[in-house]
């Protein structure tokens, strides 16, 4: 498990656990823009890791670990996709299609819409990131600026299923569902779910557990404190006690080994070692 957060100094760094412990925190591997978001994806332990930030010049960058030379390379995202606005939140998922590595890179744009940006490996001579599948810009959400963003996988009915969380215009926590059908309008759908209002700016994070049944959690702060809410098939949507007082905004969660871990920046700076909630 490798966690990435942006260190007091500014710069991006990772530590990474084994299963049994933390081992040393890392050197900087980036320096982005001070109010940049920060997003990390992974589909080969160690090796298949892509970190993305946004530079000084406002253009969005991804960082990728090169194995062989065991050094991180950093490159700006093609211009195709539009800048993101002051203080986007990054959120991003993978997955695979055969040999084929899938991503989709998600950020709030100048105009409060949320973008969408997607790259596939094999997917042509140059492997160019895409402005995504929407028709046009409006056909994805539009937020309130600064908006917590978190997109998670959700295999109800199909593998590729997916949630993107967002503060909406009116400040409250909204999700637009991804199922694939035959056409966009099919595929995306903005949830009726009614989650209440979030703090401006809340950060925002997702994440399933298969373990037993299939569980969504989605995690936020509220009044300095780390609140849950989640979802089990026989249920539906339940708002849980709060987790923990004196947290600041950010937060991060992982499913790992059948556990979830929720971690998330204390009041006094440091880091959490990873907090891990009841199952309910």
């Amino acid at each position: 498990m490798q966690l990435f957060y942006k260190h007091k100094d500014g710069t991006i760094r990772h530590q990474d656990n084994n299963g049994s412990k933390w081992g040393k925190q890392s050197a900087a591997i980036i320096t982005p823009k001070n109010d940049s978001g920060l997003a990390a994806i992974g589909w080969v332990p160690t090796t298949g890791v892509r970190v993305y930030t946004v530079s000084d010049d406002n253009i969005l960058m991804e960082t990728a670990w090169n194995s062989t030379a065991q050094v991180w390379n950093t490159y700006p995202i093609p211009g195709e996709l539009d800048p993101p606005i002051a203080g986007s939140h990054l959120t991003a998922y993978t997955w695979l299609s055969g040999t084929r590595v899938n991503i989709r890179l998600y950020y709030q744009g100048e105009d409060g819409y949320i973008r969408e940006g997607a790259y596939t490996t094999g997917s042509n001579a140059s492997n160019a990131w895409t402005r995504g599948a929407a028709p046009s810009i409006q056909d994805f959400p539009r937020a309130r600026n600064g908006t917590g963003l978190a997109v998670v996988t959700f295999p109800f009915t199909s593998e590729l299923e997916a949630k993107l969380y967002y503060q909406s215009t009116e400040g409250k926590l909204m999700s637009y569902d991804y199922r694939p059908a035959g056409s966009f309008d099919e595929s995306w759908q903005r949830a009726s779910v009614d989650h209440g209002v979030v703090p401006d700016r809340a950060q925002i994070t997702a994440v399933i557990n298969r373990s037993a049944n299939l569980t969504l959690r989605v995690y936020f702060t509220q009044d300095d404190k780390l609140q849950e809410i989640f979802w089990k098939p026989k249920g539906g949507w339940r708002k849980a006690s709060t987790l923990i007082a004196a947290a600041a905004r950010g937060v991060a969660t992982i499913s790992y080994t059948d556990d979830v871990k929720v971690f998330f920046q204390y009041r006094t700076e440091y880091l959490s070692t990873g907090l891990k909630p009841d199952s309910k």
